[in-house]
């Protein structure tokens, strides 16, 4: 009988032995959500970027058969939005992209809580996460073409609007991410804590949606 007690102690599953099975549970767990976690943001950086990409070559299309000019200095008259520089709209200035763009998704950030729209002409601000440099031309290659939207400027949210650029504004802070992504005219998306400002004496004004 004692045998038998003593084989059956031995089987038994002791507090200790739960213990650890629920910490090996919870650190596995915890590096699987850590991994994951990883790599939503990837995939949101990529997408982000990809983004960016397709709206620099759509620009770098549309300028093409303008005379390198972009949209916004050519009048609606022409099909461009020079018109609408003033109002800061910066949908209208993606409106003009819509045979180059094809599709509006390319125009919403996934990391953005905004929503892409449904066809380019019921495009509105709610549904674009970049802004855009409404100055930049593309015989200056370091000038801001578009970017993401969400500045600010001495701790304040930039709001929408025409922006002009006499500060340096940063990107408001998401969780572990602290920079953004641009694309300059010279066709390149980069990425910055920053804003990058033109040199020398190019004045840029940006379209915040």
């Amino acid at each position: 009988m004692r045998n038998l007690q003593t084989k059956k102690s031995k089987l038994a599953f002791t507090r200790r032995d739960l213990v650890v099975a629920v910490a090996s549970f919870g650190l596995l767990a915890s590096i699987t959500y850590l991994g994951f976690a990883s790599h939503k943001r990837n995939v949101i950086r990529d997408t982000c970027e990809n983004n960016l990409k397709n709206i620099t070559a759509a620009f770098r299309l549309w300028s093409g058969d303008c005379g390198d000019r972009y949209q916004m200095f050519v009048s609606t008259n022409h099909g461009g939005s020079a018109e609408y520089v003033i109002g800061g709209n910066a949908f209208r200035h993606f409106q003009c992209l819509s045979n180059e763009l094809v599709e509006p998704r390319f125009l919403t950030c996934p990391a953005d809580n905004r929503k892409p729209a449904a066809n380019f002409s019921v495009l509105d601000n709610t549904n674009v996460s970049y802004f855009v440099g409404v100055d930049a031309e593309d015989s200056e290659p370091d000038m801001l073409l578009a970017g993401d939207r969400n500045l600010e400027i001495a701790g304040i949210p930039v709001s929408s609007g025409l922006l002009v650029l006499t500060n340096q504004p940063v990107w408001i802070r998401r969780p572990r991410h602290p920079r953004g992504n641009v694309t300059l005219t010279d066709g390149s998306v980069q990425e910055f804590i920053r804003l990058p400002l033109a040199a020398g004496t190019n004045v840029q004004r940006l379209a915040i949606p």
